[in-house]
């Protein structure tokens, strides 16, 4: 079998692998004395650490008092606040503007006429195209019908 790899010897260490793969690990540290002096090794790094840990910890936790003298407000200067106010004076002013002189302009409803041009009349051969009489009806989107006579 190949040899352990840490984050595997860790988890061993740490109990959270299955009983059938503690059981492969086991078998292989018995044969091999590498893998089993890395598991000695991470189990004393292991321990020192929590030792340390346990040390370090009194089992109170202090939590300092809050020092509102350290709080530093910074104002902007009043000639950068008075730039602000001009500066958005000017901005609502040209836009109050633009509105005034260049009104949104409503978009026209397109106008439908129909013409029909009526070819019943009687036609006469011997007058020319131009002298020919012809009757237009033209109908608006309202229904409203013209007849324009040529």
């Amino acid at each position: 079998m190949k040899c352990i790899e840490n984050s595997l010897i860790q988890q061993y260490i740490d109990k959270e692998i299955c009983s059938s793969e503690r059981k492969i690990i086991e078998s292989h540290i018995s044969g091999c004395a590498k893998c089993a002096k890395k598991i000695k090794e991470h189990q004393e790094f292991t321990a020192n650490i929590k030792k340390q840990l346990d040390s370090s910890n009194t089992g109170e936790i202090v939590i300092p008092e809050f020092d509102s003298s350290k709080i530093i407000l910074r104002k902007k200067p009043l000639k950068f606040r008075k730039m602000y106010f001009y500066a958005a004076s000017i901005a609502a002013f040209l836009i109050l503007a633009i509105l005034f002189f260049f009104p949104l302009r409503q978009q026209k409803e397109k106008e439908t006429v129909y013409y029909f041009y009526n070819n019943e009349s009687e036609y006469d051969a011997n007058r020319t195209i131009s002298k020919q009489d012809f009757e237009m009806q033209m109908i608006d989107q309202n229904g409203n019908v013209s007849i324009v006579n040529f």
